[in-house]
């Protein structure tokens, strides 16, 4: 079937059910130019053994050169996948653009892979699928699977094990089920347990208060201050919540304003680049290439600044839930059997003084204390031409 917006309604949408037959009269560019009927997606079941396990493939839109609004959309569609894979047949090695849309999505998607198809039609494809492998290896961590439909389907009508393995599909098979699909399962079991373990723990806490009380009154002043000890938790948790949403508003509105002053940037950069071109030269003869340009260029900086806003959102969900394990402290780990830093040597104690002063400390500070006196004394007798008392001052 089919998903369309009905008539001239905008935010209505219609199913319709259509036979597989008919299907690339809809989804082709040939059956559908421009999409004039206004598709918002199609979606296709297939009796296939591959996809029982629950595996759900999404083909992307066309998406060209990779810099038009179609790769703007998959981009979006990016971080709700388990997994992408990007298709590019053997013909030649990637471009610019592929290896820059791989970049994108490795940073939006933490499971990328690359699939070369139709190698039964190229003889070179291991030169090719050697040659994006150096390209693959700039990018990141990527596997690349050299994959043929045609021998696929010809191994599955003559029941041809061999024919299967040169297909190249078992091991993307093997890479879907072990690497995309198990993890999968894996975060779906553990947030279930968790939701039904938090559940649970709710409905233990109430009851058991209950049981409690009735089997052991005597301990009710016990149970009022573990209420009361409660409700202080609760109201400083209450307090470092206002902080984390004073953290997520501020954030978000930091967000907004560097996403805005980001893409402004990257499209002043396009206009320069744009105007220096037009002054190098008349642009009429070659206005069509300019605008395309342009396009691509504008495409380019919107999904850039798109992927740096989806890290820097990811960075603020972190800032966020730091907030709420602010107040604990961690148990210092100590090693019983290391006596580092506690058997250490020390300094040897000076010895203590008893205080008691001899007779020459006494003098010492006696005439310390009356020096100025003996000073002024001094002078003054100089003034007056009594030098009497000079020598001993």
């Amino acid at each position: 079937w089919v998903v369309q917006q009905k008539g001239d309604q905008p935010g209505v949408v219609e199913q319709i059910d259509i036979p597989l037959e008919a299907l690339a009269d809809y989804v082709s560019e040939r059956g559908n130019p421009s999409n004039e009927q206004k598709l918002l997606s199609a979606e296709v079941v297939l009796p296939r053994e591959l996809l029982r396990g629950g595996l759900r493939l999404v083909d992307s839109p066309g998406v060209g050169g990779l810099d038009s609004t179609n790769a703007l959309t998959t981009l979006a569609a990016l971080s709700s996948a388990h997994a992408v894979l990007l298709v590019s047949d053997a013909s030649q090695e990637y471009t610019e653009p592929e290896v820059q849309f791989l970049r994108h999505a490795m940073r939006v998607s933490p499971n990328v892979a690359a699939v070369l198809s139709k190698t039964d039609l190229y003889p070179q494809w291991r030169d090719i699928e050697r040659i994006d492998r150096s390209h693959l290896g700039d990018v990141g961590e990527v596997p690349i699977f050299s994959v043929s439909s045609d021998l696929r389907l010809l191994a599955a009508e003559h029941h041809d094990r061999e024919l299967n393995d040169e297909s190249g599909f078992p091991q993307l098979v093997h890479h879907l089920r072990g690497e995309v699909l198990a993890h999968a399962e894996v975060v779906h079991a553990r947030s279930a347990v968790h939701d039904v373990v938090s559940v649970v723990d709710q409905m233990e806490v109430s009851l058991t208060s209950e049981l409690n009380a009735i089997l052991h009154p005597e301990d009710t002043p016990r149970m009022i201050a573990q209420l009361e000890d409660a409700k202080a938790r609760a109201d400083e948790f209450r307090g470092r919540s206002s902080k984390w949403q004073t953290t997520l508003n501020d954030g978000v509105a930091d967000l907004i304003s560097d996403m805005e002053h980001d893409l402004r940037d990257r499209l002043r950069r396009v206009q320069r680049e744009a105007e220096a071109s037009i002054d190098e030269g008349d642009p009429g003869p070659i206005w069509e290439q300019i605008t395309e340009w342009i396009d691509q260029r504008i495409n380019a900086a919107v999904s850039e600044t798109f992927v740096w806003t989806d890290e820097r959102s990811r960075w603020l969900c972190e800032e966020v839930a730091e907030q709420f394990f602010e107040g604990q402290t961690e148990i210092p780990l100590f090693a019983v059997g290391d006596t580092e830093g506690v058997l250490d040597p020390v300094d040897r104690i000076a010895g203590v003084d008893s205080g008691q002063m001899g007779a020459a400390e006494k003098i010492f500070i006696g005439v310390r204390g009356s020096y100025g006196g003996v000073l002024m004394v001094g002078l003054a007798t100089g003034l007056i031409g009594l030098s009497l008392i000079n020598p001993l001052s």
